[in-house]
């Protein structure tokens, strides 16, 4: 039994260093190829979130400001140390009580400025500033963050910027543009969006 045993174990012959070498290529061919396709498809991930983060920065900017424009009375030149133009949107809203009803649209105002953040352009802000009986939800002087990593706004009317005409609080529709960057997303190139849209004044439909 034990001879069987022996003459059965010489019979067997290992792997030659041929084979060894073959087997390691291929190995390594397919793990590459592998290792390839893996930070391709996670490339494009990145990619894709950027697209969306950039896209849904802009879109939730221009429903905010569209909300605010339609509800406004009207565009005014000046509110304080805040100037209408180009890159600055100054509204005049109607007070509300706290059951969210106008007050006195004719002598209740409520203030929305739109503007870039003076220390930092890349941040889009919407400053609130409430008359004494208003009970608008938000605050006085409530300052929020509406978008980030902004390139650039435009605030026109008719294709003219606000900073170049003479009577803002005639108009009754205006233009609000807006483009972001995003790069959150690591290993991926910086994404672009923009969008803009026409918004309409309250009570100015004609």
């Amino acid at each position: 039994m034990r001879q069987a045993f022996y003459r059965m174990m010489k019979n067997v012959s290992g792997f030659t260093i041929t084979e060894l070498i073959s087997v390691s290529v291929i190995l390594v061919i397919f793990f590459g190829a592998f290792f390839g396709a893996y930070l391709a498809l996670r490339h494009q991930t990145y990619q894709q979130g950027n697209f969306y983060d950039a896209n849904h920065s802009v879109r939730f900017a221009v429903d905010r400001v569209a909300r605010d424009v339609n509800e406004a009375l009207r565009v005014e030149a000046s509110f304080g140390t805040y100037n209408t133009g180009d890159s600055t949107l100054v509204l005049a809203l109607p007070g509300i009580n706290a059951d969210g009803e106008s007050t006195n649209i004719e002598a209740d105002f409520d203030r929305v400025i739109y503007r870039l953040d003076p220390a930092d352009s890349t941040v889009l802000q919407r400053i609130l500033s409430l008359d004494a009986s208003s009970q608008r939800n938000g605050g006085n002087d409530a300052t929020q963050v509406v978008s980030s990593e902004v390139q650039n706004i435009l605030f026109t009317s008719g294709g003219t910027g606000l900073s170049q005409i003479s009577d803002v609080a005639t108009l009754k529709r205006i233009n609000f543009s807006i483009s972001a960057r995003k790069t959150l997303r690591a290993g991926a190139q910086t994404q672009t969006a923009q969008l803009d849209s026409d918004m309409t004044l309250r009570n100015k439909f004609n």
